[in-house]
């Protein structure tokens, strides 16, 4: 007889199956934590709105995060803008590996998307974007002869950088801003030039998060909230990411640990002590380890890091295609009647 397992269980083992499948598979320690279901209701009301106001919209500009291409794209917004031009802009550029965001760039363009690198906070390349706004236009042909000005709307995950974005363009500060997410909870209209003006709204981020990485990669880069998924689990995440791409070792306060047999947790821990982050006993505080190390890599103190490379995406693009022709095989395949009933 075979073994009942638990409904929680149950769910792991399928989360930790598909990370298989997709060649994105994590330790133990990460993957026997539930993922998080966080889509508060004004999530839902903002996506409600989008649809509503698409017919004043002529451009969709979508943020994405440079140092998650991949996770931080909501397949959400694909049906809503698909008859919209768009305009992705792969934002917090100067915090990613140069190379790697090449790599995206070259991977988008080949799929027909038009795509700027920029960085909102360092004002890096947002004197093309609306140059790329009107060349877009120009070549749908969209302009309606009765209204002057462009209409585009800006979307994204939450803390992508949305308003950070609209403040630099608009050259003053009129969206709020915060290192949380979750800032903007109200759609408002913004002149950024003469002839373009942008919606604002909230981020938006996905019902369903697929796999622990996924969540890891959006809790690392402030996607969501860290008290819902853990600063320590985080930040022991981080030093995972960071041993895999051959940087953590780098880093002062870890180069000694290197040629170890230690894991995450263990390292968090040295780490804070080689910081004087101690608690009652001299045990590590991990608290505020965890916090600093997070800090440190949101910053970019830590060096220009990519989460999301094109060689791993690529590998789910291999795997999706994978599963739908299976699907559609399994489709095609009709059942013979039973003979017996004949």
């Amino acid at each position: 007889m075979a073994k009942k397992i638990s409904k929680h269980r149950a769910k792991v083992l399928e989360r930790q199956a598909l990370a298989a499948e997709r060649m994105i598979t994590l330790p133990e320690r990460f993957e026997k934590i539930p993922v998080i279901s966080w889509y508060p209701g004004h999530m839902l009301k903002a996506q409600r709105e989008m649809r509503e106001k698409m017919k004043l919209v002529d451009v969709i500009i979508e943020l994405i995060d440079s140092r998650i291409p991949y996770t931080s794209m909501n397949p959400n917004f694909d049906p809503i803008f698909q008859d919209k031009p768009r305009l992705m802009l792969l934002n917090k550029s100067m915090l990613a590996n140069k190379e790697e965001t090449q790599q995206w760039i070259k991977y988008y363009r080949s799929r027909g998307h038009r795509v700027l690198a920029i960085d909102a906070f360092k004002k890096r390349n947002l004197d093309k974007v609306l140059p790329e706004i009107r060349r877009i236009i120009d070549k749908a042909g969209k302009k309606k002869s009765f209204r002057l000005v462009t209409r585009c709307m800006i979307v994204g995950i939450p803390n992508v950088g949305k308003s950070t974005f609209i403040n630099r363009m608009a050259g003053k500060k009129i969206a709020n801003t915060g290192p949380i997410p979750g800032v903007t909870r109200h759609q408002q209209w913004v002149t950024l030039a003469d002839d373009v003006e942008l919606l604002d709204t909230p981020g938006v981020m996905f019902p369903r998060i697929d796999t622990k990485a996924d969540e890891l990669n959006l809790s690392l880069t402030a996607g969501i909230k860290d008290e819902l998924v853990g600063e320590q689990i985080t930040a022991e995440f981080l030093i995972y990411k960071l041993e895999k791409a051959g940087i953590l070792y780098k880093i002062k306060g870890f180069d000694k640990y290197e040629g170890e047999e230690l894991d995450s947790e263990a390292l968090l821990k040295n780490y804070g002590k080689f910081r004087g982050f101690l608690a009652e006993g001299g045990e590590a505080d991990l608290h505020k380890t965890s916090a600093t190390l997070l800090h440190l890599f949101r910053e970019g103190d830590l060096g220009r890091i990519s989460l999301n490379t094109v060689k791993e995406v690529k590998e789910i693009a291999r795997w999706e295609k994978k599963k739908r022709q299976e699907k559609r095989a399994a489709e095609k395949w009709v059942k013979p009647e039973d003979e017996t009933n004949e």
